[in-house]
């Protein structure tokens, strides 16, 4: 189960027995907040990172999303640890282990200042809703 202090307006998140993925908003927050409703994560895997735009490289067996002049970030899966996502720039370089897809919105928002964009059609067999 997710807390809501864990949650950004427009993460994606399950809801469980109904099985449909959400976008969250300030309603379900509240409802969070107010012991209403439960969300649980969504385990990142490589089609979530294809439908947030990254972008495979089969030379470094990795994917790509952001580069600029400042850094980059890229992510390969780790049997043990899920992805890892990788920051580097001309001065240095970080990993931190990410396992769930409202981890990964949240990150890049903190580094970026920027939504990952999602292609909502690559995942025909979810159900999407702004109602929890």
């Amino acid at each position: 189960m997710i807390q809501a202090n864990e949650l950004r307006i427009g993460n994606f998140v399950q809801s469980i027995p109904q099985n449909k993925t959400y976008r969250v908003k300030i309603t379900t927050l509240r409802r969070i907040l107010d012991g209403k409703h439960f969300v649980f994560p969504i385990e990142l895997n490589e089609m979530w990172l294809t439908n947030f735009g990254f972008r495979y490289d089969k030379t470094w067996n990795r994917f790509t999303i952001f580069e600029n002049d400042a850094f980059s970030i890229y992510s390969s899966f780790d049997n043990d640890n899920g992805f890892q996502i990788w920051f580097e720039n001309a001065f240095a370089e970080s990993t931190i282990n990410i396992n769930y897809v409202h981890q990964l919105q949240n990150l890049f928002h903190s580094l970026t200042g920027k939504e990952l964009n999602y292609n909502i059609y690559g995942m025909p067999l979810m159900v999407f809703s702004d109602v929890i």
